[in-house]
């Protein structure tokens, strides 16, 4: 029996997932990706015990607890004074709750952790350097044009091309996002550096009426 196939755009994080989900579920996977090569860009990010419960399914447990943290609580601060507000107990104790743990990490090692996962999967095909320009469909097939020219067809079509996604665009004629004037600062800072507050066990996040800020421990909790 031919399996079914599914066109992916953008191998970023939420692209790999579905790939390995997809591949899981018996589906031929198709993932079209732009960019030639991937980049360690990005910022730290809070994956929930819903999110590493379903990475520990995929036996990749071990592998995310190589370049993660797990912190022992969440810490609440004013953005402004720096007195703590509250707290939220993690590690043990959202493992014990929720059977799976509470990690912060970097993105571009997130995304490691899925493309090697990816790699080792022989229904699903990475596709660098190849850009969509459009699709078709009809009532049981979809087919995907790159700007080369070549077609690339399957039995579903599942966009994960980011916020500027083109095939959103094409789907639903909603115009470009709109930006909202809020900005975003990020930067890297060794623990050992860091007040004790800021200690990677803490996950201290600050808050205040015109600003936020959020302290994302990850790589073994050595940044």
């Amino acid at each position: 029996m031919t399996k079914q196939k599914v066109v992916i755009c953008g191998a970023g994080i939420g692209g790999l997932a579905a790939a390995l989900a997809c591949q899981r579920a018996g589906w031929q996977v198709d993932v079209l990706e732009r960019a030639e090569q991937f980049s360690h860009i990005g910022a730290g990010i809070q994956l929930g015990p819903n999110v590493t419960r379903i990475l520990q399914a995929w036996g990749l447990g071990r592998a995310l607890s190589e370049v993660a943290a797990f912190p022992s609580q969440l810490q609440v601060r004013d953005a402004i004074s720096g007195a703590e507000l509250g707290r939220l107990r993690l590690g043990e104790h959202a493992v014990q709750r929720y059977e799976a743990p509470y990690a912060t990490v970097h993105r571009g090692d997130a995304h490691q952790v899925l493309l090697d996962a990816v790699k080792l999967c022989p229904d699903i095909a990475l596709h660098h350097g190849v850009a969509a320009s459009g699709y078709t469909e009809t009532a049981d097939a979809v087919q995907v044009t790159s700007t080369q020219g070549r077609e690339w067809p399957g039995d579903m079509l599942l966009g994960a091309d980011g916020v500027w996604s083109a095939l959103r665009e094409w789907l639903l004629a909603d115009g470009k996002p709109v930006p909202t004037g809020h900005l975003a600062y990020r930067a890297l800072v060794a623990q050992k550096t860091c007040l004790n507050h800021c200690a990677a066990s803490m996950s201290p996040h600050g808050s205040a009426p015109t600003c936020t800020w959020c302290n994302t421990p990850y790589r073994v909790a050595t940044i």
